[in-house]
């Protein structure tokens, strides 16, 4: 028996399974590494967020909601 590997849009899954199944042939559903469906530009994005967060070149969610409370705040008073 031979296997190959279609990539098949999300929302096009279902047809597919029933379709091989149809068919009379089987499916393996291997699952893959989320990271390896990424493009060249997203996994460049990601290393480069890395060497932020070791850089220190970062500011928590905590701070980014704490400055816009009190943007709000001030405007609210202005």
């Amino acid at each position: 028996m031979t296997e190959f590997t279609v990539q098949i849009p999300e929302g096009q899954i279902s047809f597919f399974k029933n379709l091989i199944n149809n068919l009379g042939y089987n499916y393996l559903n291997t699952p893959t590494d989320w990271y390896d469906d990424l493009t060249r530009e997203q996994k460049e994005s990601i290393k480069r967020g890395r060497a932020d967060m070791k850089a220190d070149r970062v500011t928590s969610h905590e701070d980014v909601k704490k400055e816009i409370r009190q943007l709000i705040e001030s405007k609210k008073t202005a």
